[in-house]
Parts: structure tokens; C-alpha cells; sequence
């Protein structure tokens, strides 16, 4: 007993993480909110804290989504229609878009710069819940869309700044494109999270991702996976309806356009696991886990 207490005071250096999270004065709700017992998780981990997130935020974050992308639908139905063309999947708008046959149109890239603006929307909306689960608090869904609609510029500036660079990466081929979202994965993230303007949201995302690249390539590879799986799942009841029944085009059309509403899970998702995303490389780059243990204790200010 004397032996363990003498280890005890002074002090016995012990692994990154092995420690428990402390107990709190009750000045924190459940430790971190979606975030207890914070510390570097790997990319397994924040794929499956992003569907935490996103369960735990499900009415924002998706409600959100809604309201953006519902009338975008409809707008695409509208393009789809005018155009005599059937509407297809999107899992990567970007690159979808580019590959398109009707990227001439220039209502298709109203639609396609419109769900961008969206994706970086929810992107912020994720950063600022992400804050308050740090700092232990709640935020009401009407308040974070309320900080949102008055930062919309940043969300508007955001891509515009990232898209070049990722179109410069694509050169690369497909991968090209992940390794542009390595680095900049956060970067609305950021602007939500930290407040900060396009640029140094823009900064701030590359600094993040070169830091840690290999941990950010494998939850911008996974994120996509995901996205692609669960649309598929939701495509492919449609699909096979459709090719039993043989309807006309038209109803063809709106099974397709109806099957295209997964994004408003899939998007709200994508939000979610680059906001864990996020925590994961300031963890790693910047020991914010232990920087928020030290805080627990009353260590620092």
C-alpha cells in the first residue's frame, strides 16, 4: 500500500488513453454529449460516431436537409422533364455532374451548386453541434439554424474555395478527388465549429488533414462508401419495382426521383461523420482530448 501510494505521488506516466474519463461536478450533461471518453478513435470509430451524431441530432441535421433538398428535387424533377432526360443517382455530385451528358444545361448546375451549398449548410450545422458537445451543452435545433442563416455567405464561400482545389486533385482520376477531401472534409466543419471565415476554414481544414492524411483519407473513403451503399439499398426497391411492372417513363422518372430522397440521410450523415472527423484530427494533431481532460480537473482556465 505505502509502495502505491509512493507511485502514486510521484507520479506514474501511463499510455495515451488508458485513464479513465474523471468524474465531472455535474457542470457537464454525460461528459462530452456524443462525445464521452474522447480520445482518438481511428477511422472505424468516427464512421460509427457519425451515426451517433446523426442519432442523436436526427431531427436537426435531417430536418434540415429537408428543407433544402425537397425543393431541390423538385427542381430537378423540373430539369429532368424539360430535358426528356431520366434522372440518375448522385452519390458524388461533383463528379457526377462532370461525367454528365447534360452538364450544359444551365439549370442542371443550378441544381448541382445549390445541393453543394446545401452539403456545406449541414456541414456547419454539424460544426456548431459538435462545439456544444465539447462543451457539454445543447443547443435548440431553431438556434443553430438561426446562427446558420446569418453565416449563410460563409457556407456559400466555403466551396467555392474547395472545389477548385479538389477539380485540380481530380486530374489525378477518381482517387485524385479523395485526397482533395482528405483535406478539406472539414472545412465547413470548421466554420460552424470554430467560427472562422472561408479562408481560414479553408486553412484550417488543409492544416488538419495534412497533419494526420492517412486517418483523413480513410473517413473521406468510408464516408463515401457508406453514402454509396445506403443509397443503393434505397435505390434498388424502386428499381426492381419498375423492371417487374415496366411502367411508362414518367413513373420510371418519379420512382427515380423519389429513390433520390435518400439524400436527405445520406447528406445529413456525410455532415455528421466529417464533424467526428473533425474532433478526430484535433485529437490527434493537437491532443484536444487531453487538453479537455485538464479542463475537467480544473487544471487549466
Amino acid at each position: 500500500m505505502e509502495v502505491a501510494a509512493l507511485r502514486g505521488s510521484a507520479g506514474v506516466a501511463v499510455a495515451r488513453g488508458d485513464d479513465r474519463w474523471p468524474d465531472t461536478d455535474g457542470s457537464r450533461s454525460g461528459g462530452h454529449g456524443v462525445l464521452e471518453d474522447l480520445e482518438p478513435v481511428g477511422v472505424g470509430g468516427v464512421l460509427d460516431g457519425g451515426f451517433h451524431i446523426l442519432r442523436n441530432h436526427f431531427g436537426l441535421l435531417v430536418g434540415l436537409a429537408a428543407s433544402i433538398y425537397l425543393p431541390l428535387q423538385l427542381l430537378d424533377l423540373w430539369v429532368a422533364i424539360s430535358a426528356g432526360l431520366s434522372a440518375e443517382i448522385d452519390s458524388t455530385p461533383l463528379l457526377s455532374v462532370l461525367a454528365s451528358t447534360d452538364s450544359q444545361l444551365p439549370l442542371t448546375w443550378v441544381v448541382f451548386a445549390l445541393r453543394v451549398l446545401a452539403l456545406s449548410v449541414l456541414g456547419m450545422a454539424a460544426g456548431i453541434v459538435m462545439r456544444d458537445s465539447l462543451a457539454g451543452v445543447r443547443r435548440r435545433p431553431a438556434a443553430v439554424v438561426r446562427r446558420v442563416a446569418r453565416r449563410w455567405w460563409v457556407a456559400l464561400l466555403v466551396p467555392v474555395l474547395c472545389i477548385p482545389v479538389k477539380l485540380a486533385f481530380g486530374c489525378l482520376g477518381y482517387i485524385g478527388f479523395f485526397l482533395g477531401d482528405a483535406l478539406l472534409m472539414c472545412a465547413s466543419v470548421v466554420a460552424g465549429a470554430e467560427g472562422k471565415g472561408p479562408l481560414a476554414s479553408f486553412a484550417r481544414s488543409w492544416r488538419l488533414g495534412a497533419r494526420s492524411f492517412g486517418t483523413a483519407l480513410g473517413v473521406s473513403l468510408g464516408a463515401f462508401a457508406i453514402s454509396v451503399v445506403l443509397q443503393f439499398a434505397l435505390y434498388l426497391g424502386p428499381a426492381l419495382l419498375t423492371s417487374v411492372f415496366v411502367p411508362s417513363e414518367a413513373v420510371i422518372l418519379a420512382v427515380q426521383q423519389a429513390a433520390m430522397l435518400s439524400l436527405v440521410v445520406t447528406q445529413p450523415l456525410t455532415a455528421a461523420i466529417a464533424a467526428r472527423g473533425y474532433v478526430e484530427l484535433r485529437c490527434r494533431s493537437e491532443a484536444l482530448d487531453l487538453a479537455l481532460r485538464r479542463h475537467d480537473l480544473g487544471l487549466v482556465a
